[in-house]
Formats: C-alpha cells, sequence, structure tokens
C-alpha cells in the first residue's frame, strides 16, 4: 500500500490483496467487470509484477532514489522514516502477490 494522501493511498479505496483489489476508478471498474479483458489484464499484471515486485526492481529503485536524495542533502530523520515505510510496504506488497498464482502464474 501507498502512504495515505498518495495514489492508491491506504483510504475507502484501497484494498489487501492481489489483482483487481484497488478499485475506486469508474473506467477501471468498468475495464474490470468486462471478461473480454481479462486474458489482457492478467498478462499485463504478471508481466509488471515480474517487471517490478518479482524482480526486485521496485526495491532497488526505492534504495537508488533514497540515496540519491541522502546524497543531494536530503538526509533527515523524516526521509529515514519515509523510505523504511516505504520499504515496509515494497516488501509487504511484494509477498502478497508472490501468493497470489493469478500474479504468478
Amino acid at each position: 500500500d501507498f502512504p495515505g494522501g498518495a495514489p492508491g493511498g491506504s483510504g475507502a479505496e484501497a484494498g489487501d490483496g492481489g489483482m483487481g483489489a484497488r478499485t475506486g476508478h469508474v473506467l477501471k471498474t468498468r475495464f474490470l467487470a468486462s471478461a473480454a479483458f481479462d486474458g489482457v489484464y492478467h498478462d499485463a499484471y504478471r508481466e509488471l509484477y515480474e517487471k517490478f515486485y518479482g524482480s526486485g526492481t521496485a526495491t532497488k529503485e526505492l534504495k537508488s532514489i533514497a540515496a540519491q536524495a541522502r546524497a543531494a542533502g536530503g538526509a533527515s530523520k523524516a526521509l529515514d522514516s519515509a523510505v523504511t515505510k516505504l520499504t515496509k510496504s515494497v516488501g509487504d506488497r511484494a509477498a502478497a502477490l508472490a501468493k497470489d498464482k493469478e500474479v504468478t502464474g
């Protein structure tokens, strides 16, 4: 999950789980309701999962961005706290998705 206030963040629209758990946008809801797009959606979701979570890219990029922020003079307790929170969120999301057979194939 994303921190509150961020797109896809905590709140009534956020949900736990695998594919299609986050809803709230009318176009997304209509798209997901159409069986005609199931195969395309599942294939794209699996591809994105592997590209970002399964491969570890999301975690690596988060560490890289944090290092860049520190190198630019942004080192602070607030940055450390945000990085810790986001790292946990990314790890939790990756672990949850890894358990979902629709996501991992």
